[in-house]
């Protein structure tokens, strides 16, 4: 009778021991999950390159990304890091005997935002916020020279482009 005792107390045990150590970890893994602090960075790589309006390359043109973060310049064909906000992004490149092309990349929130929202996280939310990393800017940026355009501002179209001249 105290074997089987004994027995019905260890499972019992283990029971209770194994779903509070999956609660523990259930529980690290909502906490952590909609931090981009933690998982993100506040650097992001993008690309900029530049053409012609019939899609030629126009190598070594000048080009200025700004943000309420910093200014990086950049001759294209490059990549470079840029720091990461909530403020989205002016991108205007030169080179003569080519009309300036212009553009703005749209911030938006990533999933890290989205996460600290849904579990709960204000003050995780409020730091990745402050800090640009609950935000992403599109990786490419393909500037037309003598157009304006914008880079991740419509669901539909990932670039929308006008003309300078009309």
């Amino acid at each position: 009778m105290r074997q089987n005792f004994y027995t019905e107390n260890n499972n019992q045990e283990g029971y209770i021991l194994r779903y509070t150590t999956s609660f523990h970890f259930f529980l690290l893994g909502t906490l952590f999950s909609g931090c981009a602090s933690i998982t993100g960075s506040e650097m992001q790589s993008v690309s900029v390159q530049t053409r012609t309006k019939g899609g030629l390359p126009v190598k070594e043109a000048s080009c200025k990304l700004t943000n309420d973060r910093g200014i990086w310049m950049v001759t294209t064909p490059a990549s470079i890091m840029v720091r990461k906000s909530a403020a989205d992004m002016s991108i205007s490149c030169e080179k003569e005997t080519f009309e300036p092309g212009m553009g703005r990349a749209v911030s938006k929130a990533n999933g890290g935002m989205f996460g600290n929202i849904i579990f709960g996280g204000g003050i995780g939310a409020i730091i990745d916020h402050s800090k640009g990393t609950a935000y992403d800017y599109p990786n490419f940026f393909d500037i037309e020279m003598g157009a304006n355009q914008v880079w991740g501002g419509s669901a539909d179209a990932s670039q929308q482009t006008e003309s300078m001249t009309n």
